[in-house]
């Protein structure tokens, strides 16, 4: 069946790239377990890399929640 142009997609393609980003971010940390070290400012700090991605992921995930949180109360 075709679907016109009024009528949405049953198809989710947000959510579709939000799962092929989160399977990437998963195969990214888990191929990557080597020590890494960090300065942040006047601090040095020794980690393994895979928790220093998915630090990462984390910090990126709740800055577009905040991002997108500020559009809708804005309303654009």
């Amino acid at each position: 069946m075709s679907t016109s142009q009024g009528e949405k997609s049953s198809v989710n393609w947000r959510m579709l790239v939000g799962i092929a980003a989160l399977v990437i971010a998963v195969i990214l940390i888990a191929e990557n377990s080597q020590d890494a070290t960090v300065k942040v400012l006047w601090a040095t700090v020794d980690m393994p890399l895979w928790i220093l991605l998915a630090i990462t992921f984390v910090l990126g995930g709740i800055t577009g929640w905040f991002v997108k949180a500020r559009r809708v109360r804005r309303g654009s």
